[in-house]
């Protein structure tokens, strides 16, 4: 079974989403998360937003950037 971790710079919780039969059902997930994610963060919050994909290793990774730091989210897929 696969499944999703996020990851975040700034807070303690990590949530772990799924399970999915596949891979590419939890990649579509977790993308599907992300850019809704990276949509509220440059459209409703107006940050200074940068959001990379990296299927191949599973994983996709949202900067917000601020004058004194950025602020990440991680999204890593896994299976178990």
């Amino acid at each position: 079974m696969w499944y999703c971790l996020v990851r975040y710079s700034f807070d303690a919780i990590k949530p772990v989403f799924g399970p999915f039969n596949t891979k590419e059902e939890a990649w579509g997930a977790a993308l599907a998360n992300a850019q809704k994610e990276f949509d509220i963060d440059q459209n409703e919050n107006e940050y200074d937003s940068d959001m990379s994909e990296y299927e191949e290793y599973g994983e996709i990774i949202l900067v917000n950037h601020f004058t004194d730091r950025d602020d990440t989210t991680e999204y890593l897929i896994f299976e178990l």
